[in-house]
């Protein structure tokens, strides 16, 4: 789950979450982009993790790459996805 459909479904904003992760509502914001945009941001391999953990686990790591690619965990194997 991308972490803005997260953020938005259960109605926290960007500051409240910012100040959970122990970062600036900015940098937030900048997680929130689209992969393609270039104000986009991946987050520190802490910050993932601890956003894996304040959201449950259900944003990753692999919500932060683009939608076409997907990781088979099972496998532990990169795939192209073909849906559109």
């Amino acid at each position: 789950m991308k972490l803005l459909k997260f953020l938005e479904e259960n109605k926290i904003t960007m500051a409240e979450f910012a100040k959970d992760l122990g970062s600036s509502r900015q940098s937030i914001w900048n997680y929130c982009q689209p992969f393609y945009n270039s104000n986009m941001q991946i987050p520190r391999p802490d910050k993932i993790k601890k956003i894996h953990a304040l959201t449950n686990g259900k944003v990753s790591i692999v919500d932060f790459y683009t939608p076409d690619l997907e990781v088979s965990v099972s496998e532990g194997k990169n795939e192209k996805s073909t849906r559109n």
